[in-house]
């Protein structure tokens, strides 16, 4: 037994199948991509490459002493701006222009026609003619050479060699003569604008040189006029002189101005202590030999008041009399002292009032000569800042005409020196051309055409809305209860299997003509689900119909009742398509009676009933096709005649054939007499919405719908699988029979039912 696929295989499988299925779609992408880049790479005028080697390399402006103004700079950033800012250089006008110049390229047979417009130029030409606007003009630039010029640059190409400073420049052409001619021109032209810009430069730097000392010259005059009359002003040599005096008496004022400061301090605070002091305690008062009388005389009085009091009365003449001296004495004191205090506060007083006249006088004269040592030290100032700005114009005076002496010496070395753009190597005429590669064209329209074509394959499978897969029937909710494989097609389009001898044999009745071949055991195996699909009784009326025409309904309907006559039941072919029959077309019989007889109530159906061809096998043509197919089908005759077979123990089985579902009412008439309905689908043809809608109609009528078959299966992708191991176990894979088996005699070999 095999082992089951992977998830990988089946998807594998699938591609292929998908693959096998649109293959006329991938031929034809790849036939026509290859057809058209063969036909254009041969009808393509060959174009030729030649290349030159040129080297540039850095260096710096020789105009100036580079460590100050052009320094070099190292950085990444300015190492690709000057090659980038070379390789614009290379394609530019000036250089392209004379390079066709130099090859004279509006008389090269190569550029003919280069300065004529072309079909579509001379058309917009026209319209713009027609249309109001402003005049065409013939020229943007006015150059004549324009064309030529754009031309040039069109088939030119400047590309680096990585990690050197090597660039190549290349040009394409049909002529391979004026291809090397070209690019060589454009390397040596380019290298003498290079050597041109760099003359300009120079002189241009010499004379801006020039012109800058002798402005420097001009400027330095001035400055010279303004500092010595500055100097003649503010007497600036006899302030350098008086500067040192000036700063000495400076000095001492300070000094003085601090001392005067200090003295009026100190009489400020003696002032102070005695004004506020009583007199008797100021040193004056108690050294002052008249205080010390009048207190020796105070002293006595009260010495003599004391000793009179013990003998004398207060009013005592004596007493009052002593009273009266000491009172005129105690006066005595008193303005004594405060004499001396005035006189005393008097003269601090003074003292402090001289102090401080002086440090005033001494204050204003050390802030006037501060301000002298200030108009001196900015008068000095001033004369030096111009004396500087002086000296700087000098300096930069000085290394200009030094640097324009260096600029003289160095253009004259460059006269004598190689510069920093040369040849390397030429470019030489190509043998052959570098497009078209034929080859190549050819290899990839084949690689390209493969992968568009299987592109479009997937694409076209995506779009497309058929059912495909058992998987497509579970997602409408429709189990499948059969897979029969596709056959093969012989002759004009008639759908045949082939025996062990390679003979066709008639698909319609290939169960009972080939019965050991695939096809016979995809029909058994979908009678034995079929039989299996009621859980209380196998169905005995089926109803076997399909979305739409040509899905093979009629020949499942055959090849189920030849299946089940091979298990020993006795089934009954019921035709009620009463539209386009074809039961008796394949078993060869009569339809001059039939159903169509039973319900105009010509006959009992019983005579109507004919034997099949095997044994057990039992058909009820249509007969005459009626008008009116559907008032019949729904006539109380036809559900008399349904129920009494479902009664009949005649008949196991009844296997009723009709119309497509989506086509007329006629197959929901009859799904409501019948045990179950069978679906028949054709894979890859029938569309998804097809089935739903034909599911919802049988659906609305109340029907029971057994499963779907799924007809036509290619044997590739997701079902080959299951059909090999389920349906085919023992067999081979083209539908033929084993070795010596021999086939039933084919009694037709119609087409699709």
């Amino acid at each position: 037994m095999k082992e089951r696929a992977g998830p990988r295989d089946r998807h594998l499988l699938e591609s292929w199948h998908i693959l096998r299925k649109r293959r006329w779609v991938v031929l034809t992408a790849v036939a026509v991509l290859f057809t058209t880049v063969t036909i254009g790479s041969f009808l393509m005028t060959p174009s030729y490459r030649a290349t030159a080697v040129i080297q540039i390399e850095r260096e710096n402006p020789n105009i100036v002493n580079f460590s100050d103004i052009y320094a070099r700079d190292s950085s990444y950033l300015a190492y690709t701006d000057f090659y980038q800012t070379q390789y614009r250089l290379i394609e530019s006008r000036d250089v392209l222009r004379r390079v066709v110049e130099r090859l004279d390229l509006p008389r090269h047979p190569a550029m003919a026609g280069t300065g004529r417009p072309g079909p579509l130029a001379r058309s917009a030409r026209w319209l713009r003619r027609l249309l109001p606007g402003p005049p065409e003009q013939e020229s943007r630039t006015g150059d004549p050479l324009q064309p030529w010029v754009a031309a040039l640059r069109g088939g030119l190409e400047v590309d680096p060699i990585k990690n050197t400073h090597l660039v190549e420049i290349t040009f394409e052409s049909p002529d391979a003569a004026l291809a090397a001619a070209a690019a060589n021109a454009v390397a040596e032209e380019y290298i003498l604008f290079n050597t041109e810009v760099k003359s300009r430069t120079s002189g241009l730097a010499g004379r801006k040189l020039d012109g800058e000392i002798r402005n420097l010259s001009e400027e330095i005059e001035r400055l010279d006029r303004d500092l010595r009359a500055f100097g003649q002003e503010r007497a600036i040599l006899e302030l350098s002189s008086k500067k040192t005096l000036v700063m000495a008496t400076l000095e001492e004022l300070t000094r003085a101005a601090t001392q005067a400061r200090i003295q009026r301090a100190r009489s400020q605070a003696a002032y102070e202590s005695l004004r506020d002091a009583r007199p008797d305690s100021l040193e004056a008062v108690r050294a002052s030999p008249t205080i010390k009388d009048l207190k020796g005389r105070l002293s006595d009085l009260e010495a003599e008041r004391a000793e009179k009091a013990d003998r004398f009365k207060p009013d005592y003449p004596d007493m009052v009399a002593l009273r009266s001296q000491r009172e005129v004495v105690a006066g005595q004191l008193a303005a004594e002292e405060q004499r001396i205090r005035d006189q005393v506060v008097g003269a601090s007083e003074t003292a402090y009032r001289t102090a401080l006249g002086e440090e005033r006088r001494l204050t204003a004269l050390e802030d006037e000569q501060k301000r002298r040592v200030q108009d001196l030290e900015q008068s000095l100032a001033e004369y030096e800042s111009m004396k500087a700005a002086l000296d700087a114009k000098k300096d930069m005076r000085a290394g200009l005409i030094k640097r324009r002496d260096e600029t003289g010496v160095l253009n004259r070395m460059e006269e004598t020196q190689a510069g920093n753009v040369w040849l390397v190597e030429e470019a030489q005429a190509p043998p052959y051309p570098y497009r078209p590669d034929k080859k190549l064209n050819i290899l990839l329209s084949l690689v390209v055409g493969l992968g568009l074509g299987v592109g479009l394959a997937f694409f076209f499978e995506h779009l497309d809305s058929s059912v495909k897969h058992a998987e497509d029937l579970d997602r409408l909710g429709l189990p499948a209860l059969g897979l029969i494989p596709t056959v093969k097609r012989r002759g004009h389009g008639k759908v045949v299997a082939l025996d062990s001898r390679g003979r066709a044999v008639a698909v319609e009745t290939i169960t009972h003509t080939l019965p050991k071949g695939n096809h016979a055991e995809a029909y058994r195996d979908l009678r034995t689900t079929l039989l299996l699909s009621s859980p209380d009784r196998p169905p005995r009326l089926i109803l076997i119909t399909s979305a739409q025409p040509q899905e093979g309904k009629t020949v499942t309907c055959v090849n189920v009742a030849l299946s089940l006559t091979q298990i020993g039941r006795r089934v009954l072919l019921l035709d009620a398509d009463l539209r386009k029959p074809r039961i008796h077309k394949i078993l060869e019989m009569s339809r001059a009676q039939g159903l169509s007889s039973f319900l105009a109530g010509n006959q009992p159906w019983r005579d109507l009933v004919l034997p099949g061809p095997v044994p057990g096998l039992f058909a009820l043509t249509a007969g005459p096709i009626p008008p009116n197919p559907a008032e019949l089908l729904a006539s109380h005759s036809f559900r008399g005649l349904m129920e009494e077979l479902r009664r009949s123990t005649e008949f196991d089985h009844v296997i009723v054939d009709t119309p497509p579902l989506l086509a007329v009412a006629d197959p929901v008439i009859v799904a409501g007499e019948v045990d179950g309905v069978l679906l028949v689908v054709r894979a890859g043809d029938t569309p998804r919405q097809s089935v739903a809608a034909g599911l919802e109609k049988l659906r609305s009528g109340q029907s029971r719908v057994l499963g779907a078959v799924l007809n036509n299966l290619d044997l590739v992708g997701r079902d080959a699988y299951a059909y090999r191991y389920g349906y085919r176990y023992g067999y081979d894979v083209s539908g033929e029979g084993q070795a010596g088996e021999e086939a039933a005699p084919v009694r037709n070999q119609a087409g699709r039912g």
